[in-house]
């Protein structure tokens, strides 16, 4: 996406091949360095104008040249129409898969595999240390967990036996960690940049 680089103080960031342009990032380091929260995590955030990007196209040039996991989630409301905001994300490295009762958790470039009979509580154990802090009221979801959790995880859950045989080879849950999200407002036409980084 073209867009100015951010400036963490908040002040307008300048193109390295054009000029000065209004680019405002909350919160700024007066606001970051007030804040006396307990989060752990605070979520960086500014907007630029979506122009002739769709989400489509946004998903594109976001995902061109990464490496892990992205994704791209569109909301629709009453079944039929389109809602305010579509969710974007690309380069996501850390997550888990869940297969057979065995999750594979990759964390840093590292992968271990763990037992699991309860999917949700391994997605709560992941989000437990999550508490994000923002100074802006930012779109519903701007960071977590992003994935499916797919019918047969019903047997942990109802203790319902699943059919013999070798089954599709499809894991049974696939989640990935999101903390760089760009989400698409098609009311206003703009697009909200958030990243959730530590505050210690």
């Amino acid at each position: 996406m073209s867009a100015a680089h951010p400036s963490p103080s908040g002040a307008p960031a300048r193109r390295p091949d054009g000029p000065t342009r209004s680019l405002r990032v909350r919160p700024s380091l007066a606001e970051l360095d007030a804040y006396a929260g307990d989060a752990r995590y605070v979520a960086v955030s500014t907007s630029i104008v979506a122009d002739t990007l769709t989400p489509i196209s946004a998903y594109a040039r976001l995902r061109a040249g990464t490496e892990g996991g992205a994704f791209l989630l569109e909301s629709v409301e009453g079944g039929e129409l389109m809602g305010r905001w579509s969710f974007l994300g690309a380069g996501l490295r850390e997550g888990v898969t869940l297969a057979d009762g065995v999750a594979m958790v990759e964390r840093d470039g590292a992968q271990q595999e763990q037992p699991c009979q309860d999917p949700l509580g391994l997605i709560r154990d992941m989000l437990a240390g999550r508490s994000v802090w923002s100074p802006v009221t930012l779109p519903r979801f701007h960071g977590g967990a992003v994935g499916w959790v797919g019918f047969d995880c019903v047997r942990y859950f109802e203790g319902v036996p699943l059919p013999a045989g070798a089954g599709t080879g499809v894991p049974e849950a696939r989640l990935l960690m999101a903390d760089l999200v760009a989400a698409y407002d098609h009311l206003r036409h703009r697009i909200v940049l958030v990243a959730h980084a530590p505050l210690a």
